[in-house]
């Protein structure tokens, strides 16, 4: 059966894969997105987030930007060394922060430097229930 090509615009049998297609898909399988859809990065992601007791480092620290401390809304892991940069870290817990949406961008952007994201992932570790309860 024909069909036009959303890629190309041209009509091919239904099972051809054309260039355009074939270089689209290429694109989309970074190392990136193999990192992230494997079920290791969900596992290693949760216990990110539980390390940080599901809390944004930057906000707690009160980083540039912070508008609430204890701040657990449209929380990210981010990656402190890209993916691009050393994909052996992408699943080393001490390259591994959670910040909420507005503070990724920071960190993303370097206004929040390497250092200091590394230095977030010390105090982390450090966090217990009771140093929480006791800050508020």
């Amino acid at each position: 059966m024909l069909r036009a090509c959303s890629y190309c615009g041209f009509v091919h049998d239904e099972h051809y894969v054309c260039d355009n297609k074939r270089k689209a898909l290429k694109k989309r399988q970074t190392r990136q997105r193999k990192v992230r859809s494997a079920s290791r990065w969900t596992t290693v992601r949760n216990r990110v987030l539980h390390r940080d007791k599901a809390m944004c480092q930057c906000c707690l620290a009160e980083e540039i930007g912070t508008k609430r401390k204890y701040n657990g809304d449209f929380l990210e892991v981010h990656h402190i060394t890209p993916i691009e940069e050393d994909e052996l870290r992408s699943y080393d817990e001490d390259n591994l922060l959670t910040v909420c949406r507005y503070h990724h961008e920071l960190c993303e952007s370097g206004k929040i430097s390497r250092k200091r994201q590394y230095e977030l992932v010390e105090k982390a570790k450090n966090l217990t229930d009771d140093s929480i309860n006791a800050i508020m």
